[in-house]
């Protein structure tokens, strides 16, 4: 959930909700700030990879927030997708 001025107020992670998610008549009992939780770091656009990389060893988290120097979300990045890039940086340049 994002404030009017673009800032990351929270995260909702789909498996804490699970139980709620198939049940329609609970729907009505909560909001998204009920359910919403800060995400476990933030990463900035300009961050080294090394920073990057440490935060998500650090946080254990899949997917981070990535936000501009005024503090407004610019996305996502998954550890998933950035360790497959990572390996295949790394086999591209064993291949040389």
């Amino acid at each position: 959930m994002l404030d009017d001025s673009g800032r990351l107020l929270g995260e909702i992670d789909i498996n804490k909700i699970r139980h709620i998610i198939f049940r329609t008549e609970l729907y009505h009992r909560f909001r998204v700030s009920q359910l919403m939780s800060p995400p476990a770091a933030e990463l900035n656009a300009n961050d080294p990879m090394e920073d990057v990389m440490k935060t998500f060893e650090r946080t254990g988290a899949q997917y981070l927030p990535v936000v501009d120097i005024d503090g407004q979300l610019v996305g996502y990045i998954s550890r998933i997708r950035l360790f497959d890039l990572y390996r295949q940086l790394v086999a591209d340049f064993s291949a040389e």
